[in-house]
């Protein structure tokens, strides 16, 4: 009697073993990462399904980096040669309105006549040789109050940096 006891005790846990492993199977198979009878993994009702989603959400990015950067031109006057560094440094013949001059750094040795943006606004004034003699430079570029509200639009919009400094 008591081998069939036994007996009974190890069919119980036979079954419960068959039924904790059909458990896991099942766990497992329903995996993502388990591959289908074709090979696949899952099917292409259920990727079309997910994809849809995706494609119908709306992606709020919140802070956009570079927003309003300029994009990089690959023109050539951006790009002076090394022997054109050295002469702008020498002296300012390189300076077409007059105003220019002799900078620390070669990359900073420019003339507002080789900045296309600038001779476009030069251009609404045909009278004005250099940017400085614009009729909005002074108000825009130099007036304190001004340079402080757009200081302080600046601050609301991006944050404020205190790494960066003075660049």
């Amino acid at each position: 009697m008591a081998s069939a006891s036994t007996s009974k005790h190890q069919d119980d846990n036979h079954d419960s073993s068959e039924s904790d492993s059909d458990e896991l199977s099942l766990s497992c198979g329903s995996s993502e990462f388990e591959m289908g009878e074709n090979g696949s993994s899952g099917s292409d009702e259920e990727l079309e399904e997910a994809t849809g989603a995706m494609a119908g959400a709306q992606i709020n990015p919140g802070i956009i980096p570079y927003q309003f950067e300029p994009y990089n031109s690959n023109s050539d006057e951006s790009e002076p040669e090394d022997g054109e560094d050295e002469d702008r440094l020498a002296d300012n013949s390189w300076c077409n309105c007059g105003h220019c001059a002799v900078m620390p750094s070669a990359r900073e040795c420019v003339c507002c006549c080789e900045v296309s943006k600038i001779v476009d606004v030069k251009n609404e004034h045909p009278d004005t040789a250099c940017i400085t003699d614009h009729p909005g430079f002074h108000p825009v570029c130099l007036d304190i109050h001004v340079l402080k509200v757009a200081y302080y639009q600046y601050r609301q919009q991006y944050g404020e940096h205190p790494d960066h400094g003075n660049e």
